[in-house]
């Protein structure tokens, strides 16, 4: 589908539609993202139905979905096999009940059902570190405390992620495409299911811009006179871009988002590339958000419009990589403006990539009751901080990983901050100006909690983990 160069009206109104793409290899073209290209316009927010936990519902049941542009495949897909042996980190072959229904290629959909909590999810008692429950592998030595109560709660315990069978080796055994991210247990309930959502869908070379008039205040109405003009709701999740749920092998290709209070959303995503985009305009809530996402790509994304949540990971999304991102704003610790940030936003999100990125630190959100804001071996290989700390608070200091959730960590100060990110791996991260400090030191080091190299030393031999991994990949 081609769009001419000028403007595109879409929600001009209340009652008008948005653009939908329902349809396998469809293909939104524009004639370029600058002023003079493709423009698609938001003429109106979305309606004030429920926000919900990124993924935890159907997308038909979820405000943001109300974007100027939605990719949405269906949602359903029945069960093709069972698990019937546990499956360890690293570990490709899968023991099924039966591989008839199963072909090399084939994408699926894999999930979880961990129901080890039983009585003790009733009473709301975390699980032990050392437990065998889901919320617990993936955040591990994290001690989850009583107010951290859907982390460990139902949600939580509802785990799926999108993946290929590589081959199948016999009637009862295939080989994934990728290895385990965690030890998959025969109590989780692991079952495989056909993925019936969207393939090859492609959204490039075009702009988005709203009609939303800003004045964006993270969480809060916009009010004049003290009258409520625009709820908190819409000003955080009504004005967006891009949605995109249940959809595999797709992009978003050179596209800038322009006055938007959300930019791009994954939900129930994979293998989705967001290459070459442009973030422009006034201040607003969220870049590129990944959720109950796994294996997808962010790379060169530009930032310049103040957003509180540059890019975020939330919903145990997993195996995402950004790489080659720059912020091109920095925040101030007098005026409380936004400033650029990684955002773990709860709900353990695990094994993520973030790759020579340039003017982030991790400043991440959400509410107590889905603390940690990160699961398990995230991982930061050449992250270059902004030249001012843009701590909020004193405290923040040049600390690389902030929190505004220190009380639930082992010290109840913010020198445990970095527990947020439990196994953690900062290799080469440092600031242009100054020193950037990892748990109130400088150091080197590797414990229980993090892998720490070449902090505040340039010159990496490796200048990017995805870029060496990817080369390694594709050699002949």
């Amino acid at each position: 589908m081609l769009l001419p160069r000028g403007r595109v009206l879409v929600h001009s109104t209340p009652d008008m539609p948005y653009l939908r793409i329902t349809h396998n290899n469809v293909i939104l073209r524009g004639r370029g993202s600058g002023p003079g290209g493709s423009t698609v316009y938001l003429g109106a927010p979305g309606p004030e139905e429920g926000v919900r936990r990124l993924g935890s519902v159907p997308s038909d049941q979820e405000a943001r979905r109300h974007a100027a542009i939605a990719v949405m495949g269906n949602e359903t897909g029945r069960e093709l096999a069972v698990f019937t042996q546990d499956v360890s980190r690293g570990q490709y072959e899968v023991s099924v009940s039966n591989s008839d229904l199963l072909r090399p290629g084939m994408m699926v959909v894999v999930r979880c059902q961990d129901d080890a909590g039983g009585a003790q999810d009733a009473a709301l008692i975390p699980p032990a570190p050392d437990a065998p429950d889901l919320p617990a592998q993936l955040t591990r030595p994290y001690r989850l405390v009583p107010e951290q109560t859907d982390t460990f709660g139902p949600v939580a315990r509802r785990h799926s992620w999108i993946t290929r069978i590589e081959s199948v080796l016999d009637a009862t055994t295939v080989r994934m495409a990728k290895p385990a991210r965690f030890d998959q247990r025969v109590s989780h309930a692991p079952r495989i299911y056909a993925f019936q959502g969207l393939h090859g869908v492609g959204i490039e070379h075009l702009r988005i811009e709203s009609a939303w008039p800003g004045g964006y205040r993270h969480h809060k109405p916009y009010e004049e006179n003290g009258v409520t003009v625009r709820t908190a709701k819409e000003q955080d999740y009504l004005w967006n871009g891009i949605w995109i749920s249940n959809a595999v092998d797709g992009w978003v290709r050179d596209v800038t988002f322009k006055d938007l209070t959300q930019g791009c959303i994954l939900s129930h995503a994979a293998h989705i590339t967001l290459q070459d985009i442009n973030f422009e305009g006034i201040d607003g809530h969220a870049g590129v958000t990944v959720g109950w996402s796994n294996d997808n790509l962010v790379t060169r994304a530009v930032f310049r419009s103040r957003l509180v949540h540059s890019v975020t990971v939330t919903m145990m999304a997993s195996g995402n990589v950004f790489t080659d991102c720059t912020a091109l704003y920095e925040g101030d610790v007098s005026d409380g403006r936004p400033r650029p940030a990684i955002d773990f936003h709860g709900f353990f999100p695990y094994e993520n990539l973030f790759d020579s990125m340039h003017g982030f630190n991790v400043s991440p959100g959400g509410d107590l009751s889905v603390m940690p804001h990160g699961g398990v071996r995230n991982v930061f290989w050449n992250v270059i901080g902004p030249g001012t700390p843009g701590g909020a608070r004193e405290w923040e200091g040049d600390a690389f990983v902030q929190s505004w959730a220190y009380a639930s960590t082992s010290s109840g100060t913010p020198a445990t901050m970095f527990e947020h990110l439990p196994q953690a791996f900062y290799v080469g991260v440092r600031r242009e100006t100054g020193r950037v400090s990892l748990g109130d030191s400088f150091s080197d080091r590797s414990d229980q909690w993090m892998t720490v190299e070449g902090l505040n030393r340039p010159g990496l031999a490796l200048p990017s983990l995805y870029q060496a991994q990817r080369k390694l990949r594709t050699a002949p």
